[in-house]
């Protein structure tokens, strides 16, 4: 893998907007059937890079599936199986082609590959994530079964720890993906999701003016002292941004648990209570934030029309850059508060 070296000859930390650029053509390239040139840049990128995603591996095997160009299908399968996951889409006499590579011993190249994997992963760390989100999940359903004052303070000081713990966690070993807590890290999930979107929609209601509040009564039981807290200047979609920009979050995860907060006005009274800002703070810069934002407009007008056409065995737009406004929203909010006859 290719990395940048300081003049003590420390590795740097890649920078992944190249990546997303890549990626993003490379699914233009899908669109536009040219699948020939979107395997060349899986290719180059794969190269580079560090951390690779799921859906870039998959994506990129079925290209080269296609083209029957078995070398480097080969390659991006184990690519696969080295972050523990399983190969089964690509077909029997696809499979029986790259067996026949290695003597018949493919089977066995694979699961020494999740063997491997499975050894790597902290133990430790992956089951203290899934302890803290069972723990999360209980006291939300106690107090959406209950609704008791105790059950929403239990609730929120749940949220509040979880936080400051998880960013910890960051803080001293990367966001908990597949490389680090193993199965508990879905294709584009981490089983910690859940506490982000947590904390972002409790932050979101909180950011409200005081003059709307009233029309949000129903969903707060009692008011936090202060309103405003230490958590709450925790700076999570600061720190969360910079993991998509060194490789240990997918952008399109990221653009998951940031649509949460803009659930309510396109979190401009997030923004603007918890970063003193008109908008969101930049993964990568303002100007590149721009320029792959630009591309998944695009990208994202080409796979529907590209799904239009009935094709549906690549799964794409999986790291589009595509936050969400209240125009996407409008549905949501008709279906829930329009008066029934």
């Amino acid at each position: 893998m290719f990395f940048s070296i300081n003049l003590d000859g420390q590795e740097i930390e890649q920078n992944y907007f190249q990546y997303y650029q890549n990626i993003y053509n490379a699914e233009k390239e899908i669109c536009n059937h040219n699948i020939e040139r979107a395997l060349e840049l899986y290719d180059t990128t794969f190269n580079i890079y560090d951390h690779l995603f799921y859906y870039d591996l998959y994506n990129a095997a079925l290209c080269a599936s296609q083209l029957k160009k078995y070398q480097e299908l080969d390659k991006i399968l184990q690519h696969l199986a080295g972050y523990g996951y399983d190969v089964e889409f690509i077909g029997e006499e696809v499979f029986t082609q790259l067996d026949s590579l290695h003597k018949y011993q493919y089977v066995k190249i694979l699961n020494k590959l999740k063997s491997t994997f499975e050894k790597s992963i902290d133990t430790n760390l992956a089951v203290a994530c899934s302890l803290r989100v069972e723990n999360d999940q209980a006291i939300n359903r106690q107090r959406m079964s209950d609704g008791k004052v105790e059950s929403y303070k239990a609730f929120h000081d749940t949220i509040y720890k979880n936080m400051e713990w998880l960013v910890r966690i960051i803080d001293s070993y990367g966001f908990p993906n597949r490389k680090q807590i193993g199965y508990a890290y879905k294709p584009t999930y981490s089983v910690v999701g859940i506490m982000i979107i947590h904390y972002f929609q409790h932050k979101s209601m909180k950011a409200i003016p005081e003059k709307d509040k009233e029309l949000m009564q129903f969903m707060w039981k009692y008011e936090e002292q202060p309103i405003i807290n230490r958590y709450d200047s925790i700076p999570v979609l600061k720190i969360i941004a910079n993991e998509v920009k060194i490789g240990n979050m997918n952008l399109g995860e990221y653009i998951k648990y940031h649509n949460i907060l803009r659930t309510l006005n396109e979190g401009k009274y997030f923004y603007k209570v918890f970063y003193h800002s008109d908008k969101w703070p930049a993964i990568f810069s303002e100007e590149e934030d721009s320029v792959l934002m630009h591309h998944s407009k695009e990208l994202y007008s080409l796979i529907d029309t590209f799904k239009n056409q009935g094709e549906t065995e690549f799964s794409l737009g999986e790291s589009l850059y595509k936050l969400e406004t209240l125009e996407d929203y409008k549905d949501l909010f008709d279906s829930k508060f329009s008066k029934k006859d």
